[in-house]
Formats: structure tokens, C-alpha cells, sequence
């Protein structure tokens, strides 16, 4: 299951989008009277090696994920805000966010030591916002399975990704390791020293100092105390006694080192949107080792109350659909004879459940091989090619209609059957993009004249 880290902050990347442009705007038209609250949720999900910078640190094997949620008010009167008093600046205060599965609130992190949990997120999981004083539950969601990549071939800029009919927000990139410095933050210990004083009261400053080392991710930290020097064995003057002395506490250095971090190489353009799935297109074909970050997001209203919901997914990108499936065959007429075919040809009719091209051959069986004497062997003949037919479907369930056509070589070998009825095989042939091939044959009998 995917590991939930509620680290980030919730803020939502819902970028602008255009129709059939890099992002897609599909949100409805706003009605006249603007909400007065707006509910955001967000949910993320990622493998654990994609926050990884390659910059020497172990990469992750799970998979990391963030939640977040906000709440706006418009036109909230003072003290009358779901989250509590605004505050001077008139600025919306703040809910606690938290996951919820059944009924329990799953904790986000260590209080003693302050790193992010792992926390595993299945669907029907809760996000909710919470009053911070009252506790009160403001606004929740409930978490769905992300829709998957239906289509991501290496080697061909096309994706295509599943979506229902709800999404009004679209937003794809393709990711990819490229070779920069990155930054590494490093944990400095403080610095201190014994020295005779005086006094017999200890420097008040002279304790250990704690920082915390963010991990390879930023998703959990570990508590770095400092090493105190060791107190001398030595007898101190007289009058006088030996008191640690902290001359600098811990602190964070950052270090530009050699690293491999995700970068975006292209934004995804639009190309076909159905209820069901919508796809388009990268500047640059896919490699081995990319992903896509792909992020989708559904709006609804109701009163004066908006509630936006988005998901982010990462996957790694190669993923082939399945070979298409022949879903139904007809003849276009329940039989035919040679003449009319030879006058007007076969149609039939093929039903696809995926995008594919359909060819059409209908064959007679090899002739047979004359005698030549003894000192002559047999010559293998092929099938005859009688007629031959092509379509392509654009979607799923899409029927396509096939002319199948007779040819020259064809046309002869009906005619020299003067009449006689004729046993031929119809191959259909489906590829798709992806290059699955598929075969189907059928027999046909053409009667005589």
C-alpha cells in the first residue's frame, strides 16, 4: 500500500489549463453567485525514489505520499470562521489536518522525536479538517484509488491516462533524472570548551545542542545531539573550578554535491478527452527510468459551499495496454456468389474494443503443383490472394467497416472456375499502435453461378 507522509504543506498544484494545450481547463462555468466557503483537499502518492536527488544517500524502496487540506471563507463575519478568529490582517486561520480510518485518527508523526511516520493510506481513508480549540470537524473527503496510466510506451511521446467524468482539471508531466548539483544539508556540531572560572555556577548555555538532519526525501528528520568534550582530570587552581563553556551551538550547513534529481523535460499536451480516459502527447519520446506526474483534479458546489478535491500520482512510465480485442464480425450480406463478388466485392463489418487497424484477406487454396518428370521437384505454391481490405478505428467499440476488394490475381482465378462455386478463407488482421497483432480466420463459401 502507498506510504502516506503529511509532511507538505496542502497547498493544491492546480495549474491553469487550456484545451488541448499543455493543461486543460474543463471546469464548468462559475455560477453568479460566488461560493462563501471553498473546501481544498489534496493527496499525493509517489515511489519512494522519486523525492531521492541520486546525491548520495540511500534511495527509498517505499512509497512516500503527502495530504493536505484548507479552507477559505467569503463574506465570514468576525468570530464566525470554521477554523477560529481571523487574525489581525484579516487573514483565514489555520485547521489542523488529519487522516481518519475507521473512526481512528492515525497519528503523522513521533512527538519525541519528531520524524514523519510512515503511514499507509487505502481507499476510504478520511481527510478531515479540524478546528485547532473546538476539534470540531470542518470539512472531510474520502480518499479513491488513483485512476491509472492506460498507455506510456517507451520510445513514443502518446500517453493515455483514465479519468471519470467528474475531473475538470488536468495536469501531466514527464519527469527525468538529469545530472546537476543539488544541495545536501549537513548537521555542523556546536563547538565547546572547559575553562576555570570563579564562579561555581555552571554556564547556563553549556548543554548540548539538538538539530535535526533531514533524510535524503525531506519526509523525516533525526535528532543530532552534540558530543560534549570529555571534563579534565587535572585539579583546577585554587578558588577556582572547571565549567563547560558552549562557544557555538549546532547549526545546518547546505553542501552542493554531484546528484541525479527528477526534472520536468516536458509538459503533457491534451490530445482526446473521453468520460473515461484522455490522452495526448510529450515534446520527447519516453525513456527507461522516466515518470509521469500526473495530477487530477474534481470541483463541486452546493449552496455556498465549493468543495475541490485533486490527486497526484507518479508512475514509472512503459506501460502497453493489452492486444486488442476482435469484439464482433459480419458479413455485410449472409452470402454472395462469385459473380457478384467479382462485381462488387465483400463488406463486413469489425468491432474493436481498443483503437486499431483492421486488414482483410481473403485467400484460395494454393494450386496444385504440375507434374514435371522425375528430375523435377514439386514447386510449393501459395494461397491465392483474392481480395484484400483495410479500416482503422479511433476508440474503444468502434466498428469498422471493410470493402474487401477483389484483385487482379483474384479476378482471374474466379473466372477460371466457370461458374463453380469457390471455398475461400477471410484472415482479419488487427494492430495497433502498440504493436500487438491480432488474427482471426474465418470461412467463406462464394456459390457458383
Amino acid at each position: 500500500m502507498p506510504q502516506i507522509h503529511p509532511g507538505r504543506s496542502g497547498a493544491l498544484r492546480r495549474a491553469a489549463v487550456v484545451a488541448l494545450s499543455a493543461t486543460m481547463a474543463l471546469t464548468a462555468a462559475q455560477s453568479a453567485h460566488a461560493a462563501a466557503t471553498v473546501f481544498s483537499f489534496s493527496v499525493e502518492t509517489q515511489p519512494g525514489d522519486y523525492g531521492w536527488d541520486g546525491g548520495g544517500a540511500p534511495a527509498p524502496t517505499q512509497t512516500f505520499g503527502y495530504y493536505g487540506a484548507s479552507v477559505s471563507q467569503r463574506y465570514a463575519p468576525d468570530g464566525t470562521a470554521l477554523c477560529g478568529a481571523y487574525d489581525e490582517d484579516g487573514n483565514a486561520p489555520s485547521c489542523a489536518t488529519q487522516q481518519v480510518r475507521a473512526g481512528a485518527v492515525i497519528p503523522s508523526y513521533d512527538p519525541t522525536t519528531y520524524k514523519s511516520l510512515p503511514i499507509t493510506i487505502v481507499p476510504g481513508d478520511v481527510i478531515q479538517l479540524v478546528n485547532r480549540t473546538t476539534k470540531a470537524v470542518v470539512g472531510a473527503t474520502s480518499v479513491v484509488p488513483p485512476q491509472p496510466v492506460i498507455a506510456s510506451p517507451l520510445g513514443s511521446p502518446s500517453f493515455t491516462i483514465a479519468r471519470t467524468a467528474a475531473t475538470t482539471d488536468i495536469e501531466v508531466e514527464l519527469r527525468r533524472r538529469v545530472a546537476r548539483n543539488v544541495l545536501r544539508d549537513t548537521v555542523v556540531p556546536g563547538v565547546y570548551h572547559w575553562e576555570q572560572q570563579t564562579t561555581t555556577i555552571a554556564d547556563a548555555n553549556a548543554t548540548a545542542s539538538t538539530c535535526y538532519q533531514d533524510d535524503a526525501n525531506g519526509a523525516s528528520s533525526t535528532a543530532v545531539t552534540d558530543t560534549l568534550p570529555a571534563k579534565p582530570t587535572t585539579a583546577p587552581a585554587t578558588g577556582k573550578t572547571w565549567v563547560l563553556v558552549q562557544d557555538k551551538a549546532c547549526s545546518t550547513a547546505h553542501t552542493q554535491i554531484p546528484g541525479l534529481p527528477f526534472e520536468t523535460v516536458s509538459t503533457g499536451r491534451i490530445t482526446s478527452l473521453s468520460d473515461t480516459s484522455f490522452s495526448g502527447v510529450f515534446s520527447v519520446p519516453m525513456q527507461a527510468g522516466d515518470v509521469i506526474d500526473y495530477t487530477l483534479g474534481s470541483e463541486s458546489s452546493a449552496n455556498d459551499t465549493t468543495v475541490y478535491v485533486s490527486q497526484t500520482n507518479v508512475v514509472p512510465v512503459g506501460v502497453v495496454p493489452p492486444a486488442p480485442a476482435l469484439k464482433g464480425f459480419q458479413f455485410g450480406a449472409p452470402s454472395t456468389t462469385v459473380k457478384s463478388f467479382l462485381k462488387s466485392g465483400l463488406r463486413t463489418f469489425v468491432t474493436l474494443d481498443s483503437p486499431g487497424t483492421v486488414t482483410e484477406q481473403l485467400t484460395l487454396p494454393a494450386p496444385k503443383s504440375k507434374k514435371k518428370g522425375k528430375k523435377h521437384k514439386k514447386t510449393a505454391k501459395l494461397p491465392i490472394v483474392v481480395a484484400t481490405g483495410t479500416a482503422t478505428t479511433t476508440s474503444g467499440g468502434q466498428t469498422a467497416q471493410l470493402d474487401v476488394l477483389s484483385t487482379k490475381e483474384g479476378r482471374k482465378a474466379l473466372k477460371a472456375l466457370k461458374g463453380k462455386p469457390a471455398k475461400t478463407t477471410l484472415t482479419t488482421t488487427i494492430t495497433d499502435a502498440f504493436g500487438h497483432v491480432v488474427t482471426s480466420v474465418s470461412k467463406l463459401k462464394l456459390a457458383g453461378s
